[in-house]
């Protein structure tokens, strides 16, 4: 009985004086330990899978690559002849971000056969992100980042509009294109410049 005892307990991932205490003690007492264990166990798995999911959220959209198109906004609001509003150039920044986040989601997505291959290390080629999560991200990210905009302003909104469609075409049909592949991310990370001049109120010099 006391073997059986110690390899519930060991299941249960009790540590050694706790098996002791729980071989030696009360029934209630080694009740109350099972269900307190268990619940510990739970949480402690939960909170790691949590963790670990939040985590590869956090890393698709690339937030390194968001953090310099937002420093790009802010470098093309101090070209404006005016200066720049902080609350505006903030959201503007933002909602940069946010859609440079959406492109790079969506190009990882229409990518993930190729990466399986190159980068089996990134979040959705190794399976800690799925398909349909990366798509449901990517599409959220978009959304914020241009309603972000046209609260900003409508010409803001008109250009987040315009850098989604962009990015999508790049992602499904362009990035094989040695040419107009390039031109176009070369368009796409030029305007994040007249995007932030115009959060100060006008295009100034950022072109």
């Amino acid at each position: 009985m006391r073997r059986t005892t110690l390899g519930l307990a060991s299941v249960l991932w009790l540590r050694p004086d706790e098996i002791a205490l729980y071989s030696a003690g009360p029934s209630s007492f080694r009740q109350w330990l099972i269900s307190y264990m268990r619940i510990e166990a739970l949480y402690s798995i939960s909170s790691q899978t949590f963790l670990a999911q939040l985590s590869t959220f956090f890393l698709l959209p690339r937030p390194l690559n968001g953090l310099i198109t937002a420093l790009s906004v802010g470098i093309g609001a101090l070209t404006a002849d005016q200066a720049p509003a902080w609350p505006a150039l903030l959201l503007a920044a933002f909602s940069a971000a946010l859609i440079n986040g959406a492109g790079n989601a969506f190009n990882d997505l229409m990518d993930i056969d190729v990466d399986r291959i190159n980068r089996p290390l990134r979040p959705l080629p190794s399976g800690r992100l799925s398909p349909n999560a990366a798509r449901m991200q990517s599409v959220l990210l978009a959304l914020a980042g241009c309603a972000l905009a046209f609260w900003l302003s409508l010409w803001h909104g008109l250009i987040a509009l315009a850098v989604v469609a962009l990015l999508a075409v790049y992602s499904i049909s362009l990035k094989n294109s040695l040419l107009w592949g390039n031109v176009l991310v070369a368009f796409v990370g030029a305007i994040a410049f007249p995007y932030g001049a115009l959060a100060a109120g006008d295009i100034g010099r950022s072109w």
